[in-house]
């Protein structure tokens, strides 16, 4: 699936529940999305993307968000590195925001 920002996304897990939120980095190894609780943002959220089973756009919810004028954070979230699960979190550590992390 081609992901073009700003659209909420519907990320279905393997395990756990799912997320709702902007992917906003994504490779073969990992996937960082901008979670969001209700309609507010909640950090973001870094996971392997071995456990991601379906990414769906939410057309509603990117609706409602993008008219409570959150739609920008889709296209400003900090520069993770997304080489491995090893430099994601050396990247999150550095960078010093609200990152939830899941792993396997």
């Amino acid at each position: 699936m081609a992901l073009r920002p700003p659209h909420i996304v519907n990320v279905k897990r393997e395990v756990d529940g799912a997320i709702r939120g902007y992917v906003v980095a994504r490779n073969s190894q990992l996937t960082v999305v901008r979670e969001f609780d209700g309609f507010a943002p909640a950090g973001f959220v870094a996971l392997p993307s071995s456990t991601v089973a379906d990414l769906t756009i939410n057309e509603a919810w990117t609706r409602m968000i993008a008219s409570e004028g959150h739609a920008e954070l889709a296209t400003i979230a900090p520069s993770f590195a997304t080489n491995d699960m090893r430099s994601a979190l050396k990247s999150i550590h550095r960078l010093n925001v609200n990152v939830k992390i899941e792993c396997e």
